[in-house]
């Protein structure tokens, strides 16, 4: 008696411990199907609360959870959906990944350091009207890359996030360049400009005849 007690005992914990692992496991994946349920409708509220009406993505990536989604268009023009494909507006992560690819095509010997902005864009300030006192034409690969190009940040307008020019037509990055507000400095004096990077992107774009996201997965991404 006393050993079938003894092994009705150990039968007992052994069920016991085999159904909460059952029910622990059961548990995960229900929490994990809860927090993509739940971020989802945080993000469906938030997009409904801020009137957002351009490109909105979540990614997160963690040990036991991942999640990855986009949402709305990549303009309001031609009302493209936003996908995994979609080139995003970043900030200045970017400009570590356009420091890579510059670096990249330097290494390969398709620029040099010394090359400088009219050389791969003779008439920029024709085709955009830019005013010639904002912008140093003869800044080269290496001030632009240092911040010493003399050129000021587009992003210290104002004007530019209340006129939202992303949303009236496609996209192109020059545009952002009409919204430099500070005459030029000297080259050599360091300015932090967004501007500097964002010429630094289209002049891969023109070497490479590739867009700028297309650079990003060949030399960074997808590696």
């Amino acid at each position: 008696m006393v050993s079938i007690m003894k092994f009705s005992g150990i039968f007992f914990i052994f069920a016991t411990v085999f159904l909460l692992f059952s029910c622990s496991n059961n548990l995960n994946e229900q929490i994990s199907f809860t927090k993509e349920e739940r971020l989802e409708s945080v993000i469906k509220n938030h997009i409904a609360k801020y009137d957002i009406k351009t490109s909105f993505s979540v990614g997160i990536c963690s040990k036991d959870f991942n999640l990855y989604k986009n949402y709305g268009y990549t303009s309001m023009s031609s009302k493209n959906n936003n996908d995994e494909n979609t080139l995003h507006f970043v900030y200045s992560i970017t400009k570590s990944m356009t420091s890579i690819v510059i670096l990249s095509l330097i290494e390969n010997e398709l620029i040099s350091y010394e090359d400088t902005i009219e050389k791969f864009f003779p008439t920029l300030l024709e085709d955009y009207s830019l005013n010639k006192n904002y912008l140093n034409m003869d800044a080269t690969v290496y001030e632009l890359l240092t911040h010493t190009s003399g050129i000021s940040d587009y992003t210290e307008n104002y004007n530019l996030f209340m006129k939202n020019v992303f949303l009236s037509k496609d996209w192109d990055p020059f545009l952002l360049l009409n919204y430099l507000e500070h005459v030029k400095q000297n080259r050599g004096q360091f300015v932090y400009s967004s501007a500097n990077f964002l010429i630094l992107g289209k002049i891969a774009e023109n070497v490479m005849n590739k867009s700028l996201s297309e650079l990003f997965k060949e030399l960074i991404f997808t590696p």
